[in-house]
């Protein structure tokens, strides 16, 4: 059997990924259409892709999780356990264990993952009573150029955008209507966003924190009441945090953030600048910063803010 059989049947089956949803389902034949639109959009991106057209961002990341994995896969072979870019070799090592290394199945995940992302978007936009813009949301997602090539290539982002739209619904489930069957879900989304990423790993807590403390039913009146109940809520929320934080600092890393540990971020982030410059991976960096002053700094901001705002990356 062909180690791409899995990713041809895979293909398929994400077809029907929105049929499995009732908030996809009732937006009525037009919407699915569009949406199935969306995903073979993708598709063809990917297909293309593995038949040798060159996707930019496609032979540096992608590429290089592709071999690792591979190679990990091999009997006799471990990948090493961390966070980032070691815990995505990992987990896309144990699907070449269990079927054969494809990149073709490993864009069809990041697709799949992608066209899941889109669901829970819809679910959020629901359970926040929005109406209207429904076509236009899932072309805006799915369609523009960079959310085009690089949630279609074996990139993580597509993962990270489901753990947090995930995390942001299940924080919406508890917080708003109660329901703590989601706590752990919650929690879960949030580590493996923090697993996936250096970055994350330290934006993860912060999250946690900031849907641990938010209140979903704000009140028209100044008065506060403090309860014994209350303030247990917000003992346990906050030691959610510290151990959901811990516990990612203990899992082995490289890169950002052990520069951030260390307290050497500028001099990290300076470095990985000047060597992704001209490299067109997951980040392109075209505007320079100046570090040398406070004014020279938020001057240089302002011109990131308005190539990101000119420029859509696939965030």
């Amino acid at each position: 059997m062909s180690p791409h059989f899995p990713a041809w049947v895979l293909i398929a089956l994400s077809l029907f990924i929105p049929l499995a949803s009732r908030n996809i389902r009732q937006r009525g034949l037009r919407f699915l259409l569009l949406f199935w639109a969306v995903i073979a959009a993708h598709h063809v991106v990917s297909l293309l892709n593995f038949y040798g057209v060159a996707i930019p961002g496609a032979n540096t990341d992608a590429l290089r999780f592709h071999n690792l994995a591979s190679g990990y896969s091999e009997p006799g072979n471990s990948a090493p356990f961390g966070l980032g870019s070691r815990f995505y070799v990992l987990c896309l090592s144990l699907v070449y264990d269990a079927f054969k290394p494809s990149l073709l199945l490993a864009q069809t995940l990041i697709i799949s993952a992608f066209t899941l992302a889109i669901v829970v978007f819809f679910k959020i936009k629901d359970s926040l009573g929005f109406s209207g813009g429904d076509a236009l949301s899932v072309t805006v997602l799915g369609m523009q150029p960079f959310m085009l090539l690089w949630a279609s290539i074996n990139l993580r982002e597509a993962y990270q955008i489901l753990f947090l739209l995930f995390a942001l619904y299940c924080a919406l489930r508890v917080g708003r209507d109660k329901r703590r069957q989601y706590i752990l879900p919650l929690i879960s989304a949030l580590t493996l966003l923090g697993m996936l990423h250096n970055g994350l790993a330290a934006y993860a807590p912060i999250l946690l924190g900031l849907i641990a403390l938010w209140n979903f039913h704000p009140s028209t009146t100044r008065k506060v009441t403090i309860s014994p109940k209350r303030i247990g809520k917000r003992v346990a929320a906050l030691a959610s945090v510290a151990i959901l934080g811990i516990g990612l600092l203990l899992v082995p890393t490289t890169g950002a953030l052990n520069a951030l540990l260390s307290g050497d971020a500028v001099e990290y982030a300076q470095e990985y600048r000047a060597g992704s410059a001209a490299n067109v991976g997951g980040s392109a960096y075209t505007q320079g910063i100046d570090l040398s002053s406070p004014s020279g700094f938020f001057s240089a901001e302002f011109g990131v803010k308005s190539r990101i705002v000119a420029f859509a990356n696939k965030w």
